[in-house]
């Protein structure tokens, strides 16, 4: 029940059952100093930091309309348990409530006070119907990749799950010691076949590894990765993943700080004679790094000496000498994840028709992931839908 107005942007509702006020928010600095305190300790991944929503919002969310929907949930002396990071986007006429970002993320989740969580496992379920109350009108909710549990606590909102997603996610834990975790993850032959690789790529120039210094050397290295992926993804016919909007969001995510003045991103990367051949993007926060992007150089004649690899493994190494506790090495199949990796997470859809207009958006967008699941998790489907979006989307040699 409504019962009062808490400013321009914000709408308050009191649940006397558990004694926790709900507020809908569209402005972040009303918000901020909260925000930044939960996260600090609290559950929650990378992608639901203030600093990465916030970044989003003043590119990508401004030039594509999206508007926050961001709900707090606070105990009656004002001490923030709770911020559930929504949007509520159009999608064929249909008002949908998202994960803000959701365009962007490896997870969707909330941010939550780890001692209250374990003290109300079940109250995001009871507070769900208001939650909605609060949100306003809205036709459906579709949630994507939700991991069921996460720090070996459950997520307060797998009540909701509907489906499995198309996608999976891998962590991987750090040691101290870089070259026992090494010898661990990789046998005695791939070290060798490694090192005789190593060998060959530092015969191919002058060899350099690490983070870029200051905003403009970051710059560059952001923009470079993403005109190897461009050029990658189109050879695969993949188009538009990496568009001027991402790009934009990068950069500024890149001018962002933590709230100790460290950088939020970490742009590893290889140059060999000053040219970036390899980048390895991710994020950092709460002592772990969580990986985003990789790239390649484009020169085919590099490939054989796998600088990509050389990288990754100068980056494992750089991140277990600070002291970094894990590496989350996002969604998707490939080999060197399934190699390094301790953990697989499924993640999980909410799919939730509220009104007529909502049930039809949902019906057609939980049939669009079933069958995109289907292809990602059969082999032989995987492939042909690769070779038929090679041959119809390919650029042409000019």
């Amino acid at each position: 029940m409504v019962t009062s107005l808490t400013g321009r942007d914000s709408i308050g509702s009191k649940l006397a059952t558990n004694s926790i006020v709900l507020n809908l928010h569209s402005s972040f600095a009303e918000i901020e100093d909260d925000w930044l305190a939960l996260q600090k300790d609290g559950l929650g991944t990378f992608y639901q930091t203030f600093e990465w929503c916030k970044a989003w919002h003043e590119t990508a969310g401004n030039i594509r309309g999206v508007k926050p929907a961001i709900i707090c949930g606070r105990l009656e002396d004002g001490h923030l348990v709770f911020i559930l990071p929504f949007a509520i986007e159009k999608h064929l006429g249909a008002k949908v409530l998202r994960w803000y970002t959701a365009q962007e993320i490896t997870y969707g989740m909330g941010v939550f006070d780890r001692e209250w969580l374990a003290k109300n496992p079940g109250q995001l379920k009871l507070l769900w119907p208001d939650i909605l109350k609060t949100t306003g009108a809205i036709d459906a909710v579709k949630l994507d990749n939700q991991p069921r549990f996460w720090d070996g606590i459950e997520n307060p909102l797998q009540f909701l799950f509907t489906t499995r997603g198309a996608n999976q996610s891998y962590k991987m834990v750090l040691q101290d010691n870089y070259q026992a975790l090494y010898e661990q993850k990789r046998s005695a032959s791939s070290r060798r076949s490694a090192r005789k690789r190593d060998k060959k790529l530092m015969a191919a120039g002058e060899i350099n590894f690490g983070l870029p210094v200051g905003l403009d050397e970051t710059a560059r290295v952001i923009d470079t990765m993403i005109a190897q992926q461009r050029a990658r993804l189109g050879e695969k016919g993949i188009r538009s993943v990496y568009s001027d909007t991402r790009q934009a969001f990068l950069q500024r995510l890149a001018k962002s700080t933590a709230q100790d003045g460290s950088p939020i991103l970490l742009p590893y990367h290889l140059t060999i004679d000053g040219k970036i051949s390899a980048v390895m993007l991710g994020g950092a926060f709460q002592s772990s790094y969580w990986a985003m992007i990789s790239s390649l150089t484009t020169d085919s004649r590099l490939h054989a000496l796998s600088p990509g690899e050389h990288t990754l493994r100068a980056m494992i190494e750089a991140l277990c000498q600070k002291g970094y506790r894990m590496i989350d090495l996002a969604a998707g199949n490939t080999d060197y994840k399934s190699h390094w990796s301790d953990e697989i997470i499924p993640l999980f859809e909410t799919f939730k028709p509220l009104s007529v207009k909502g049930t039809i958006w949902t019906s057609y967008a939980l049939v669009r992931m079933l069958v995109k699941r289907i292809i990602k998790q059969t082999p032989w489907l995987f492939s042909i839908a690769q070779a038929i979006r090679k041959a119809l989307f390919k650029p042409a040699k000019k």
